[in-house]
């Protein structure tokens, strides 16, 4: 993970049972954005704003510090991993 001008790069490190998407960002390195909206990219051209799980069905979602206390995206609905085509490794 690398940290600095307003950007951050991680990767995917684990997919739960629900197939949301764990990073390797956590929670304490996401404060430096404060509350400024961010994006969230993935190597494969896929986005999520970030915002809690519950935006509408089949959108893609990413929440600071979920219940893991690292950068987790989701898909209200459905499985991220499967909706997004991402898995571990993923940057």
């Amino acid at each position: 993970m690398q940290a600095g001008k307003g950007r951050i790069e991680g990767e995917i490190v684990h997919v739960d049972r629900f197939g949301n998407l764990i990073t390797n960002i956590g929670a304490e390195t996401m404060r430096m954005f404060g509350d400024k909206p961010c994006e969230v990219f993935s190597g494969t051209g896929g986005s999520a704003r970030l915002r809690h799980f519950t935006g509408g069905i089949g959108r893609p979602a990413a929440r600071r510090g979920g219940s893991t206390g690292f950068l987790e995206i989701a898909v209200n609905g459905a499985s991220a991993a499967d909706w997004l085509d991402l898995g571990v490794g993923t940057r």
